[in-house]
């Protein structure tokens, strides 16, 4: 059975913000970074459990073309995985884990 995907409010704007980012950059481009994201939460839907817990049910998915992770857990009880950030891989991590823990 899938799983459905939520997004989180905060990790949605972080995902606009890099959209208009890229495409500011070059046309194109952030549409590039929509479909990388959009991918990555397809298999996200199939296999929940294919990218690593890196801190106790906080999981990772780090994206090809692009120097952003996706930060999510899964609600097994509910076949439900929820997407708390999308994350710059080159900020400061601190402010992640302020958000997350």
């Amino acid at each position: 059975m899938a799983y459905q995907v939520k997004v989180d409010l905060s990790a949605e704007t972080e995902l606009d913000e890099a959209i208009a980012y890229y495409e500011e950059k070059q046309a194109g481009l952030g549409i590039a970074f929509f479909l990388q994201f959009y991918d990555t939460v397809a298999l996200l839907k199939d296999k929940p459990k294919i990218y690593p817990q890196i801190y106790k049910t906080f999981r990772r998915a780090l994206l090809k073309k692009f120097l952003y992770a996706i930060y999510y857990t899964i609600e097994e009880e509910r076949k439900e995985v929820v997407v708390l950030a999308v994350w710059h891989t080159s900020q400061n991590p601190d402010k992640l884990n302020d958000r997350l823990i």
